[in-house]
């Protein structure tokens, strides 16, 4: 898939799965459009509105990247790396993921986060 999600790849991790979101993100606007312009002149904000929202669902199709690992999921708004933010999901030993929203390095934090996680799981060796 994409470049966001091979460099989010910690030491061992693989690529188990990666897709799209489903087209159906783009029925609420698209029949918003189609209904203002059916109503024709009185539907005209209407129009506007579904076409704006039909525009933002489209650039989200286009520039999201989601893929699950052997350690971890990975999703991510790619216009949002363009400008250095994002949001990071931190997945701990138990089943509860904590979202962390609106990051600086959201990539550079994913990848301390993960190393951490590994170092803390790697079996240690006693020295004799």
């Amino acid at each position: 898939m994409g470049s966001f999600v091979q460099s989010s790849l910690g030491s061992g991790e693989q690529v188990l799965l990666e897709a799209k979101q489903h087209w159906v993100i783009f029925v609420v606007p698209g029949l918003l459009t189609v209904l203002g312009v059916i109503i024709g002149d009185a539907g005209l904000l209407l129009s506007v509105v579904g076409g704006i929202m039909l525009l933002a669902k489209a650039a989200q199709f286009m520039t999201t990247e989601l893929a699950v690992t052997n350690k971890k999921v990975v999703a991510k708004l790619i216009l949002s790396r363009m400008v250095g933010a994002g949001s990071v999901t931190v997945n701990g030993s138990g089943l509860v993921a904590t979202p962390i929203p609106g990051i600086e390095d959201p990539l550079g934090f994913s990848r301390t986060v993960n190393d951490a996680m590994e170092k803390a799981e790697a079996p240690s060796h006693p020295t004799t």
